[in-house]
């Protein structure tokens, strides 16, 4: 019996820190990254993952690199800095490029990772594959929020146009790219293929209970880091607006991060007292009961690749309203499954939550709807074949 074909074999370039560490470390065992990687692997003549450490781990040669998995190989390395990241990246792969067979380079962002491999490619004569994650090329919002965008941007757009082929995450991102003049066989729409199993029948009842907390009648669930990109401003005006009109519903925002202080002054401000709960940082096993718990589901951002939270909710049974960002339209059938709003549109989203809210049997069969579409449009087995697919096209080249 013949065993079947495999992929390239892959030398990747990340920042992921899950695959930094040694396996069994509370660093590698977060979320889906590892099994992801594993399954990558799986499919490959190898995958090999040059990766930044920032927990201090770096390889002495690369002989010392990590095993995770049948065909995969880490080889983290500690650099200070953003900038000495290009030059020492560099070093390390021309080192493991003189020593393991590779037939095409992947960069997981089209910033300095992308610069490095396209660098490398280059020497070696290797065709590259490039990644773009989030819908961050000519994004107004991406380019506003920190000066060093405007030069990343620039780095971005030189190295789409030079990359053999390019991975996005959401059919905006497909039309975006074709749009600069790229062939449409160039660009490849491959979600990261998520398991969504547990989100499937978990049981949220006792904290659902716990969150009415015997006053409240209905659940909104934010689930995000309280950072800029998802505009949590926006998500407090439109619950101040839906309070005000449904004094029985509560907002439980899920997370942390830097704007946390200036959100729940911000929700003081607004006078939403109990209305608003800041739940904090919930571990990836617990969210799930999140999900389950909410009768609906908020998205604010100001930007997205394909937003996990989209997915997870639908798995869950649960109606999302969403702004108007890359992804969103892949995932939520407007009106079937859920909503899409204008971006920074309070007044829309708070219409649409209420539309939502005041009908317990609409959001069950939006909940069904966007269950049935999420499993039939993102696969992870058929994801995880795209992908490979991708790199074995790219590798031919």
């Amino acid at each position: 019996m013949t065993a079947p074909s495999r992929g390239p074999a892959v030398l990747s370039l990340s920042l992921d820190q899950q695959l930094a560490a040694s396996p069994g470390t509370d660093r590698v065992n977060i979320g889906d990254t590892l099994t992801r990687h594993r399954q990558y692997a799986e499919r490959l003549d190898g995958l090999h993952v040059l990766v930044r450490s920032n927990a201090g781990a770096s390889l002495r040669r690369l002989d010392d690199r990590l095993e995770l998995g049948p065909r995969l190989w880490s080889y983290p390395f500690a650099v200070s800095g953003r900038w000495r990241y290009p030059a020492a990246a560099y070093r390390l792969g021309k080192e493991l490029l003189r020593t393991t067979p590779i037939d095409v380079i992947t960069a997981q962002d089209p910033f300095l990772t992308g610069l490095v491999g396209w660098l490398l490619a280059r020497r070696h004569g290797l065709p590259f594959n490039l990644q773009i994650h989030f819908d961050i090329l000519d994004n107004p919002y991406w380019l506003l929020e920190r000066p060093v965008n405007l030069a990343l941007h620039v780095l971005a757009h030189w190295l789409v146009r030079r990359a053999d082929t390019v991975r996005v995450g959401t059919t905006r991102e497909h039309r975006k790219l074709c749009g600069y003049g790229l062939a449409p066989e160039r660009v490849t729409v491959a979600p990261v293929p998520v398991d969504l199993t547990r989100f499937v029948s978990p049981n949220g009842r006792l904290l659902r209970d716990a969150l009415l907390a015997g006053r409240f009648t209905r659940l909104v669930l934010w689930v995000a880091r309280l950072v800029p990109q998802k505009d949590g401003k926006t998500l407090l005006k439109a619950a101040a607006r839906v309070v005000k009109e449904r004094p029985q519903t509560r907002f439980v925002l899920v997370g942390q991060g830097p704007q946390e202080r200036a959100l729940r002054a911000y929700a003081a401000k607004l006078r939403l007292g109990d209305h608003v709960h800041f739940a904090g940082a919930v571990d990836h096993q617990a969210v799930v009961a999140y999900f389950s718990a909410c009768d609906v589901l908020a998205l604010s951002s100001l930007y997205e690749g394909t937003a996990l939270v989209l997915l997870e909710a639908a798995a869950a049974q649960r109606p999302t309203v969403a702004t108007d960002v890359a992804g969103a339209e892949d995932v939520i059938q407007e009106a079937l499954s859920g909503f899409i709003v204008p971006i920074r549109g309070d007044a829309a989203l708070a219409d649409r939550l209420n539309v939502i809210l005041d009908s317990g049997r609409l959001a069950r069969t939006m909940g069904r709807r966007a269950r049935d579409h999420v499993r039939e449009r993102f696969q992870p087995e058929v994801l995880l074949e795209r992908l490979i697919d991708l790199w074995t096209r790219t590798a031919s080249q």
